[in-house]
């Protein structure tokens, strides 16, 4: 058993599965209340949609991200779900130099892409992606 101390999210074997545990992290009604003697603690504020916090750079439009690290993500999209290049996002999230964070800000346009029926819906997808964000898709 590893020590208590130990955080799973630095063993290198968990960055290949890291963002499947990330999208399971909602509370539901079913989730343990704390006990009548516990102190109520206040309630966290409401995250913000990725929307409401863009990274904004001159012409650029609203982007959740860096513009390059926002371009290299429609890349691999590109790559993983037209191409069919397998785990190029996964790979993409590996060696990008990006936060958890920004990761997690990325995650639903995954998975708007991955939800096409098919490559040339995720073609769209993507191309829609980047005219939200006024960027190119890299060829």
């Amino acid at each position: 058993c590893p020590p208590a101390s130990y955080k799973i999210s630095e063993h290198p074997s968990f960055r290949s599965v890291q963002r499947a545990f990330s999208r399971t992290s909602t509370w539901t009604s079913k989730s343990p209340q704390p006990s009548a003697n516990a102190t109520p603690e206040p309630p966290e504020p409401a995250t913000s949609s990725v929307e409401e916090s863009p990274v904004k750079s001159g012409s650029e439009k609203a982007l959740p991200v860096e513009k390059d690290v926002a371009v290299g993500f429609l890349g691999a999209l590109k790559e993983e779900y037209v191409d069919k290049v397998k785990t190029a996002v996964g790979n993409f999230f590996d060696t990008a130099s990006m936060s958890g964070a920004d990761q997690e800000k990325l995650n639903p346009f995954e998975d708007t892409v991955r939800n096409c029926g098919s490559p040339e819906d995720a073609t769209k997808a993507i191309k829609d992606i980047a005219s939200k964000w006024g960027v190119v898709v890299p060829s």
